[in-house]
């Protein structure tokens, strides 16, 4: 007879048999600062039920070690024996299984192990006793008694590859099956990447609802296994990483009523730590495109999952959508513990009202993305939207970037401070030669006047001259004044009058230092956007290439080439110098905050990596920069080119 067993535990019956004073322990398996936000009342935080990562449980000592360390744990936390163990975390996902696999491998009682079903998130939503108290349970003697039979080690599952009996199952990420990341810790975290021979798989994402909250229907678990012929009777090892995905799918099969099921806990950890243990990779060659591919992406997730965003839900590895829209653009399904994080949003057209259905059909078909920011009570959110062909959906997702608005606001006002610092010193040096000539012009005239010397010519002639410069002093002061107020909405200008403008601005610099500019522009090019923003852009390149051109004193000639041309829907403007280029590990770190390569006196680090934000999030353009080789007037040169492309229709 087939045994079905359900280690979940829905929060309305955990909490009756709370009231009931039944024997029951409630671990925690989150970390201490999500527990003390607040937790389960009277539970216990045991983070290490997720965290503790061995090596190896293979040889004696390793096993032993591993028991060793638990058993001091549970005897901490008042387990022996008789007790009901509810393991939870924020919802039902991969922590809280691995300690039920950990505590019948002990030798507890399965059928007094549970996982809250929904987790803290459905504990919340029924009203239930929470507390942010750390609570403490008395010590009892927790004796184990390992079930050596339930795991595998390393040396039976070396033997188990080549039985065609046991089905071998995989239920790790895809990137980890095919070889491209070692594990959910990161690409390169483990010392191989890739997966056992003759092994069967299936993502553990399979089993679990798209809310991640609960175990998926025995229907659809059910679909899964019969797509890859996995038996009822079969006798199946499970494998992944380190024992927490595994323990999820374990919860599944048994509760379909999988019996015979066996776990390879320690998992591809132990696995790629064995010197001559096979194994598949399909991307080794690290030419793959596939792998390239994933790996700047991987490493750009990492990037904002570790140090940058309050994550609502941008998962490292591009799994768990916020919520999705339908072919109508209506929603069509949610994670709603994510969801509530985010403005209410319900239809695609309130991100973008003027796109159509045939829009929306030509992002799902051809597997497009988009981006966009929400802005709501002051905070901001970055929404990821991508077309899926293969669930015909659009799948969202979105974190919090209202941190980030604020650093970058700082780091744009640090930016503007500089600018002003440079603008000033422009202003002395371009205002020093027509205040000379004014105040040579009014004192010759004075002195001609005393010894009647002063011809009506030459009166007219020096207020001429002092009238021309005046205006030129005025002009300035018009162009920096604009410079400064900046921009606070989106205008139309014409991009070659802004080229002008902002040459204009760094005059005293390119006579200073002596830069010839080649400016090679296009006329009657007309984009929406903001020109202020834009010129500083362009001061803080044309910075970058007057430092270069300084430590490169020997240089006899100094180029800046300027060309600004259209083509179909966008304008690409380039500025290229011959000042030798960029160093090649300097290049990837350029747009980078505070990556400068000056003096600590000299730089902040700032310019380019505003310049990067004004242009890409600003105006929804894009800077490349890049070494070039070149000839000009018969000459050979390097030097470094920065592009910026931007769209014509930009509103």
């Amino acid at each position: 007879m087939i045994k079905n067993i359900n280690f979940m535990i829905v929060p309305k019956k955990l909490h009756s048999l709370l009231l009931k004073n039944v024997n029951i322990v409630i671990i925690d398996v989150r970390t201490p600062e999500e527990y003390l936000k607040g937790h389960i009342d009277g539970a216990i935080n045991i983070p290490e039920i997720f965290t503790y990562l061995p090596n190896g449980l293979t040889t004696l000592e390793e096993k032993k070690d591993f028991v060793d360390f638990f058993e001091n744990v549970f005897s901490n936390v008042g387990i022996s024996k008789d007790e009901i163990v509810v393991f939870y975390e924020d919802k039902f996902t991969l922590k809280s299984p691995r300690g039920l696999t950990i505590l019948k491998y002990l030798g507890y009682d399965e059928n007094k192990i549970k996982v809250l079903d929904g987790g803290y998130y459905s504990w919340c939503k029924n009203n239930f006793k929470t507390s942010t108290v750390v609570f403490e349970n008395e010590q009892k003697q927790f004796i184990a008694c390992p079930l050596e039979q339930f795991f595998v080690d390393y040396d039976e599952m070396l033997k188990l590859l080549d039985d065609n009996s046991v089905v071998k199952l995989d239920v790790r990420d895809k990137d980890e099956w095919i070889g491209i990341s070692s594990s959910p810790y990161g690409i390169d975290f483990a010392p191989k990447k890739g997966r056992l021979p003759n092994t069967t798989w299936i993502e553990w994402y399979d089993f679990i609802t798209d809310n991640m909250l609960s175990v998926k229907s025995l229907k659809n678990i059910q679909y899964e296994l019969d797509k890859k012929n996995i038996k009822i009777t079969d006798k199946i090892v499970l494998y992944c990483f380190k024992g927490a995905r595994l323990s999820n799918s374990y919860i599944a099969l048994r509760k379909l009523g999988y019996e015979n099921i066996r776990i390879y806990f320690a998992g591809w950890n132990e696995w790629c730590r064995k010197k001559d243990a096979p194994s598949i990779n399909e991307v080794q060659n690290d030419d793959n495109p596939l792998l390239q591919e994933n790996i700047a992406l991987k490493k750009k997730l990492d990037e904002l999952y570790l140090e940058k965003v309050n994550l609502i839900d941008f998962p490292k590895y591009n799994k768990e959508p916020v919520f999705a829209f339908d072919r109508d653009g209506n929603l069509c399904s949610s994670n709603e513990p994510k969801k509530e994080k985010l403005p209410f949003i319900v239809k695609y057209n309130q991100l973008f009202k003027d796109d159509t259905i045939k829009d929306i059909y030509n992002i799902i078909d051809n597997n497009m993305e988009k981006n966009t920011i929400v802005i709501e009570d002051n905070r901001y959110y970055s929404l990821r939207l991508i077309g899926s062909k293969d669930a015909n959906k659009i799948l969202v997702y979105g974190y919090d970037i209202t941190q980030i608005k604020k650093n970058e606001q700082q780091l744009r006002e640090q930016s503007k401070l500089a600018a002003l610092g440079e603008m000033i010193g422009n202003i002395a040096h371009q205002w020093r030669q027509p205040l000379s000539v004014i105040s040579t012009a009014a004192t010759g005239m004075k002195i001609q006047k005393e010894f009647n010397l002063l011809k009506d010519d030459d009166f007219n002639s020096a207020c001429d001259m002092i009238d021309e410069y005046a205006q030129y002093l005025s002009k300035t002061i018009d162009d920096f004044r604009d410079f400064i107020k900046g921009d606070t909405k989106n205008v139309r200008f014409n991009l070659k009058e802004e080229i002008e403008s902002f040459l204009k601005l760094v005059e005293s610099d390119i006579k200073t230092y002596h830069i010839e500019v080649i400016n090679s522009c296009e006329d009657n090019i007309i984009i929406n956007g903001h020109p202020n923003e834009l010129k500083q852009c362009f001061i803080n390149i044309f910075n970058n290439a007057k430092d270069a051109f300084l430590q490169n004193s020997h240089l006899e000639e100094r180029y800046f080439f300027i060309t600004l041309k259209k083509d179909k829907n966008q304008v690409t403007i380039s500025f290229c110098d011959n000042a030798g280029g960029i160093p090649k590990d300097v290049l990837p770190k350029i747009f980078e905050p505070y990556f400068t390569t000056k003096h600590k006196f000299q730089g902040t680090g700032l310019g380019l990596h505003m310049t990067y934000s004004l242009i890409v999030e600003g105006m929804n353009g894009n800077i490349l920069v890049n070494n070039k080789s070149f000839t000009y007037k018969e000459q050979k040169y390097s030097g470094a080119e920065f592009t910026i492309t931007l769209p014509i229709n930009q509103l």
